[in-house]
């Protein structure tokens, strides 16, 4: 069970989120990067531009307009060939054909029972039960 966010925390994370380094925000709210974050996009906070243009290591190892890339032009380039597949080989793993179908089915069935679950709970509008602890 995941704590909720407050009033308070939502707050804080307005105030604070565009101008301080997520991790400060995160040590702060005792929660992690990934959920800040994704509170932050949820109630439309978003960094202020100074967080969010590239830094001078990052430019130093884009692209400079005229250069090209080092394999361009390299065509069928083999960087290891001993351990790439030969013509008409195939993987140890790859299935036999009828094996396959099963596969394929059992993996269909299984996306359609979780949308169909999905669709029943949002129709019924249930919720699992939070406990109080």
């Amino acid at each position: 069970m995941t704590k909720q966010w407050t009033i308070e925390e939502d707050n804080y994370l307005r105030e604070n989120y565009p101008y301080k380094r997520i991790q400060e925000v995160c040590e702060h709210l005792k929660f992690s990067r990934q959920r800040v974050h994704d509170r932050a996009i949820r109630i439309g906070v978003k960094k202020v531009k100074f967080f969010t243009t590239p830094s001078a290591k990052s430019k130093a190892t884009q692209f400079k307009p005229g250069k090209s890339s080092w394999n361009k032009g390299m065509f069928g380039i083999h960087l290891s060939p001993a351990t790439e597949f030969k013509k008409g080989q195939e993987p140890h793993n790859k299935l036999p054909e009828d094996l396959r179908e099963v596969s394929l089915l059992r993996r269909q069935l299984t996306k359609n029972i979780k949308e169909r679950i999905k669709r029943y709970d949002k129709k019924q509008n249930t919720r699992p039960t939070q406990s109080p602890l």
